[in-house]
């Protein structure tokens, strides 16, 4: 669930000239009351502007001022305003680019991903309920998909809308007429049964708003325009990771397709190499980094490859690369099922196999590196 105190400088904006443009005069306070919530089109509601605007500034201010102050300091060795002009021009270059690309690409609702082949939907539904002990507490969860609304504000139309999220990823007006006599028949008896005690839950009225609800791949995209200073520092970190890990014996295979395949950083043991020894190895170790990239975990990487080393071990080393989430600009997402099959395939091509059987690995992940639990569901052995 997102939480009520995100932001977005495109809403303070929007705020302002909504305001502005309707000709109402409003005074300081109306900007700064915090019974005065806004709400945006997902149904979040925001905290008043200048606390927007302070939380931003706060923790979005120092790619900008490092930025501003190599093109200024640039400009004073050089005694000329044309290096401050110049990147000021690409800045507003690249802020055109990347509000073109959101607008066109980005901001547009997604079709939910299929359910991997070893799940059940009946299943993953029993498993939610029975992870809450009691009434109380599955109402909460619920609930706190309508933005912690009260429960006994919760109509019959609100709890098909959520269950038409819930399953089909899509909102309600898009489903079929067999998938919502599907809801009504099996899915809400069941929320009812484990929210209301079995009773139904009331109709809506005629002067009653529809709740708010949460629901990812449908709401607006809200993001924060970063300097392009910031993208090539993030892209120089990639780089100098890439050649740091080759001293240690690593190589880099680039992804052949970036709609399917996933890149990755792959370390055999020196026995193991061509023209080496052949004896028996361990099972590959792969690691699947969190938000921000490989970077951040340099030095864990280091740290485990000296153990391992020093320990005689012959133990494969896979690293997986998600650029999608390493701070990089990178269009190309695999979907669920490409990812798991790319990963099979790299186990394939980098790990002997004995007997015929499927390759087995260790998986470690960090953050958004559980993704690794895909291949816990889909592939098993």
């Amino acid at each position: 669930k997102s939480s009520v105190q995100e932001i977005c400088l495109e809403g303070w904006w929007a705020n302002l000239l909504e305001r502005f443009s309707l000709g109402e005069r409003r005074s300081w306070s109306d900007y700064t009351s915090a019974e005065k919530l806004r709400i945006l089109p997902s149904g979040q509601p925001q905290i008043p502007v200048v606390q927007r605007v302070a939380k931003a500034v706060y923790e979005e201010s120092l790619p900008w001022i490092l930025s501003l102050t190599f093109s200024t300091a640039l400009s004073a060795i050089t005694r000329d305003t044309t290096p401050l002009l110049c990147l000021a021009c690409a800045e507003i270059l690249f802020l055109i680019y990347c509000t073109l690309k959101v607008v066109l690409f980005f901001n547009q609702p997604t079709s939910p991903q299929p359910l991997l082949q070893s799940r059940e939907w009946e299943d993953i539904r029993n498993y939610l309920w029975e992870s809450y002990q009691n009434t109380a507490s599955r109402r909460s969860f619920v609930m706190g998909w309508f933005y912690d609304a009260p429960f006994e504000r919760l109509r019959h139309e609100d709890a098909l809308t959520f269950l038409a999220w819930m399953k089909f990823g899509v909102s309600l007006e898009h489903l079929t007429t067999s998938q919502i006599m599907e809801l009504e028949g099996h899915e809400l008896p069941e929320l009812e049964q484990q929210v209301n005690h079995g009773r139904s839950l009331p109709n809506r009225k005629h002067y009653e708003e529809p709740l708010h609800c949460v629901r990812f791949n449908l709401e607006p995209l809200r993001y924060r325009h970063k300097p392009l200073l910031f993208y090539l520092v993030t892209h120089g970190a990639f780089h100098f990771v890439t050649h740091a890990l080759k001293n240690y014996g690593f190589k880099y295979v680039v992804a052949k397709d970036p709609k399917r395949d996933i890149a990755y950083w792959c370390r055999q043991p020196p026995r193991h190499k061509k023209g080496g020894m052949s004896s028996k190895m361990n099972p590959p170790l792969v690691f699947v980094h969190g938000v921000g990239g490989l970077a951040f975990y340099y030095g864990l990487m280091v740290a485990l490859l000296e153990k391992i080393t020093k320990a005689g071990d012959n133990t494969p080393l896979i690293l997986l690369d998600l650029p999608q989430v390493s701070l990089r600009m990178y269009d190309e997402i695999p979907r669920i099922k490409q990812q798991i099959e790319s990963i099979c395939h790299i186990l394939d091509n980098e790990v002997e196999q004995s007997n015929g059987m499927s390759t087995k690995a260790t998986f470690v992940g960090h953050s958004f590196g559980s993704i690794m639990s895909w291949m816990v569901q889909s592939c098993p052995d």
